[in-house]
Formats: structure tokens, C-alpha cells, sequence
């Protein structure tokens, strides 16, 4: 089976490029949706979160205040890595687990949407990767348009993340999400058809 990571920068419109991808019928798995989970309420992810840093990332219903987490670890890097140490690890084996799942059912393709794909250094992992790009001001919109965070935040969320240049230089494939969602389909059709990628069956129009 193919596999193939979507990565780009915050806003850049990777969540729409596996949406779409979807629709075509492609199976699609997403890192950040897997991490969310791992945190999910009663999980065993959240109650080491609370061994972890305390009672001041829990919010007054009990559960995880994840806007409090996130102001603990993104302001320090030791933080950070205390807790990419407990998530990652879950991650990798669900991901593990759900990769072998869709090759024993016989899919020939398959993508994984991975924000930090190089800042994590798993370039090697993929078959090919495909990099989202987007100008800055457009993706500082969307960020804003689908979130409470401030350009503060923004700024230092991906302080330390792989510039976009490096990304397209080591990209299989680019994505230039830069006009209509229209624009985007087209480009992503494609960036499938030039990489020899068809439609699974189910999706594929039926004859007359």
C-alpha cells in the first residue's frame, strides 16, 4: 500500500485537502484528530496528563482545560516534550494499528495528514509526501476564522517549526491552496493524476 503524508503550516488548508481526498474515497487518516483522542475525557492519555502537570490544566467540570495545557507547554520547550513524550507514543501505535488494518483490506493508497511530518523528521516514513502551501495572510484568516487564538499564539505555536520553503523543496507534490475551493479540488486531481493515484472503485462513475 502507498503511503502518503500531507503536511503544511498552520491554516494552509491541509484539513481541506483530507476532506476532499475523502470524498474521492481515499482513506485518510489525521494525527491531530488521533492526539485529540488520546486526551479524550476518562482516558487513561488524560489522567496521565493530570500526573503530569497538576491541577492547573484541569477545568472546572473535571476534564482537561486543553487551552490551559496549551498555555503550559508551548511557552516551554521542556514542557512541550514531556508531553509529545506521553501523546506520541499512543499516536504512533494507533496510527500503527489503523495503517495495518487498511492494508488487510486491500486499499492501495492511503494518506496521513501529519502537521509536524518534518519537524519530526518522518520524511523517510512515506512513500511520498504531499506539502499544503498558502500565503501568509490567508492562512493568519483561517486560523482566525476557526479559532480563539491570538497572532501571539500563533507566532509562538510555530516558532519553531520548519519554514515553508524547506517543506516545498523536500515536497513529493505541492498543493497551492491560494484561490477558490474549486482552485483546490483542481489541484488536488491533479497532483492525483500525476501521481499515477485513480479513484478506489466505489468512487469511480458508474457507466451507463
Amino acid at each position: 500500500m502507498r503511503w502518503i503524508g500531507i503536511t503544511g503550516s498552520m491554516g494552509s488548508g491541509k484539513s481541506t485537502v483530507s476532506e476532499v481526498l475523502r470524498t474521492r474515497g481515499f482513506a485518510v487518516l489525521d494525527a491531530d484528530r488521533m492526539a485529540h483522542l488520546t486526551l479524550s475525557p476518562g482516558s487513561p492519555g488524560e489522567a496521565e496528563v493530570f500526573k503530569i502537570f497538576g491541577e492547573v490544566v484541569m477545568g472546572t467540570d473535571g476534564n482537561l482545560d486543553r487551552r490551559a495545557l496549551a498555555a503550559v507547554v508551548f511557552n516551554n520547550k521542556t514542557e512541550l516534550a514531556r508531553l509529545e513524550a506521553l501523546i506520541h507514543p499512543m499516536v504512533r501505535e494507533a496510527i500503527a494499528q489503523m495503517r495495518a488494518d487498511l492494508v488487510q483490506q486491500g486499499n492501495a493508497v492511503a494518506f496521513y495528514d501529519v502537521p509536524l511530518l518534518f519537524e519530526k523528521s518522518m520524511q523517510s516514513q512515506f512513500d511520498s509526501i504531499w506539502v499544503v502551501t498558502s500565503p501568509q495572510v490567508a492562512r493568519l484568516q483561517r486560523l482566525k476564522d476557526r479559532s480563539s487564538l491570538t497572532a501571539g499564539e500563533v507566532e509562538e505555536r510555530t516558532r519553531h517549526h520548519v519554514p515553508e520553503a524547506e517543506k516545498v523543496r523536500q515536497a513529493s507534490v505541492v498543493i497551492q491552496n491560494n484561490g477558490s475551493l474549486e482552485d483546490l479540488i483542481r489541484a488536488i486531481d491533479q497532483a492525483l493524476s500525476t501521481q499515477g493515484l485513480t479513484l478506489p472503485a466505489a468512487t469511480k462513475p458508474q457507466r451507463s
